[in-house]
This record gives structure tokens, sequence and C-alpha cells, in this order.
């Protein structure tokens, strides 16, 4: 983040230049990449957190292969409720750091998501 002075001189030179409040407003929240980088380190940890807590409520296990199928579902349905938010705070991650920092639930969800699908297939061969 700015410093208050930094933010202050920097309004000072834009208010010379003639610039629009929404582009001083969009300068003054600027933040570097490795400010958003811990940010969005930080939200990780604190959504494995809740998935934690979650599964603790509902008495799952954190290995999914040993999950039964309604259990998969619910880590599957919450785990992406959970991904929606902090998409919807930080948007999709870009940069290779953004994407290194979201790696691990990401690919925890693409299992979940692998083996719903194993379920459904799996039923699907039953039902025929």
């Amino acid at each position: 983040m700015l410093s208050l002075a930094h933010k202050i001189s920097l309004k000072f030179s834009m208010a010379r230049r003639k610039i629009s409040n929404k582009e001083l407003r969009k300068w003054l929240s600027l933040e570097t990449g490795l400010e958003r980088i811990d940010k969005l380190k930080n939200a990780v940890i604190d959504l494995e957190k809740r998935m934690f807590q979650r599964r603790a409520y509902s008495v799952r296990a954190e290995e999914i292969t040993i999950m039964s199928e309604l259990q998969v579902r619910e880590e599957k349905s919450e785990l992406q409720r959970e991904l929606l938010l902090l998409e919807s705070q930080f948007g999709r991650p870009s940069t290779s750091s953004e994407r290194q920092a979201c790696r691990a639930i990401y690919s925890r969800y693409r299992e979940l998501k692998r083996k719903v699908h194993q379920f459904e297939s799996r039923s699907d061969i039953l039902n025929y």
C-alpha cells in the first residue's frame, strides 16, 4: 500500500494534471504485486482452515479416497463455494505466483470433481 505522504503528493500532482476522481481513486488503491500475493496467501490459508473445521464438524476424512460418495459431494460443493468467494475477492489467479499460491486448493477441487464424475459414471453403468 502507498504511504500517506506518497498518496497526498500523488493526489496533488494528479490535480495539476486534471486527472479525474475515478482515475485518482484507482491510483490510490493500487497494491504492489507482493502485497497482493501476501493477501492471497493469507486468504488461501483462511480457506483451508475453514475447510478443516467443516470437515471436523461433518466428520469427514481429509483423504478423498476413503470418503463416501455423499462426503465427496459435500466436500466438493463446500470447496466450490469457498473458491467462488476467493475468486470474487481476488479474481482468477493469472500470474504464476498467484497460481502457485492457489495450486493446492485447485488441485483438491479437480480431484473431487474427478471422484464425483467416477461416481456418476459408475451409477450410469449400473442403471443401464
